[in-house]
């Protein structure tokens, strides 16, 4: 069954259930608003938020021990690399972005959240998909123990992706962020 006969469906399904409870409440009463559109506002609701979060994975949630560590060691000391992925923004925080790293899943982030993802040194390339768009691909190099930073950013104009330096006040804000996993827990550096 498509989106578009499920969102249809959810909003037929909310405003009539709505719309019964309230003409039932408010039987015989004289009432400022209209039920039906009442009614029609909470199935639309329903039916966005539906659209918004049907693409959303579960992407597993670091301990915080994990966390810490992870950061603490996030500098590979075995010839690899390391990609680290930031989503801190307040738009759509809730609507998961899909984040592929030379065209394989890699993870999934909310916002605010944060993922490393093990790569080899080399030139890789770097897309996030939300709702369906995709942004533009960011080609980085990396060299073997370095650590790639790239930032997701919301705005008006869709999802970005930012090359930005490591740094130790990018490290401290990452203290209190939620750590996500990549989507396959024993994930090889991606090559």
């Amino acid at each position: 069954m498509s989106r578009t006969i499920k969102f249809v469906l959810i909003v037929s399904l909310v405003s009539g259930v709505v719309s019964f409870l309230l003409t039932a409440l408010t039987a015989g009463s004289a009432t400022r608003t209209s039920p039906t559109f009442v009614s029609v506002v909470f199935g639309m609701v329903a039916g966005i938020a539906y659209l918004l979060l049907t693409g959303n994975r579960k992407v597993p949630v670091a301990d915080e021990a994990t966390r810490r560590r992870a950061l603490v060691e996030l500098t590979p000391t075995d010839g690899s690399a390391r990609l680290l992925l930031v989503r801190q923004v307040s738009v759509g925080v809730m609507v998961g972005v899909d984040v592929t790293v030379d065209g394989t899943l890699a993870t999934q982030l909310k916002s605010p959240r944060f993922a490393i993802v093990p790569i080899t040194p080399g030139t890789h390339e770097i897309v996030a998909v939300a709702q369906g768009r995709s942004t533009k691909p960011l080609a980085i190099d990396v060299a073997a123990g370095e650590i790639a930073v790239v930032r997701l950013s919301a705005g008006l104009g869709g999802i970005k992706l930012t090359r930005e330096a490591d740094s130790p006040q990018l490290r401290t804000a990452l203290e209190k962020v939620p750590m996500v996993g990549p989507l396959d827990a024993a994930a090889a550096p991606v090559a």
